[in-house]
């Protein structure tokens, strides 16, 4: 959390509109992850006081999600080839997309903080990951994400 903190409502905001805008653009791997997981999970909305929305996402829709961000007025960072970045404004949180190689086996591997999110999908023929009713909406979250939260946090 090295950012800029916002309130949970901010990031609840910025998370939804996000969500809303991978689903119609028809993106299907990808989950939330790091704090933004953790927060969902636990008290089932983003953490007051994170700096970003954090997505894992398929390192392959690189070019389509910068597309998407830029068609739908988000400014992004000068990023690199592990992560896109938007900026933060007075109406959207910061968005983190750490973009991940996936394997034959569903590991995403985030090269930016090198960590191996083994295994997410529950049926990996089909690509799927578990899906939380959140808000109205859809979030897709990894599988065992009990463990990897574990793994990233301890006792959380």
């Amino acid at each position: 959390m090295a950012g800029n903190k916002q309130k949970k409502e901010t990031l609840n905001h910025t998370l939804s509109v996000i969500v809303r805008l991978l689903h119609a653009n028809g993106f299907k791997k990808w989950f939330i992850g790091y704090g933004t997981l953790l927060g969902i999970v636990r008290e089932h909305s983003c953490i007051e006081g994170d700096d970003d929305v954090y997505i894992v996402i398929c390192q392959s829709e690189a070019s389509r999600l910068k597309e998407m961000l830029v068609n739908n007025n988000f400014s992004l960072q000068i990023g690199s080839k592990t992560i896109v970045k938007t900026r933060h404004t007075a109406e959207y949180a910061s968005i983190d997309f750490y973009l991940a190689p996936v394997d034959e086996e569903g590991s995403f591997h985030d090269k930016h903080d090198d960590i191996l999110w083994s295994k997410c999908y529950t049926n990996v023929s089909e690509c799927t990951l578990i899906q939380v009713p959140w808000r109205g909406q859809t979030l897709f979250q990894p599988n065992n994400f009990e463990k990897k939260l574990e793994n990233c946090y301890g006792d959380w």
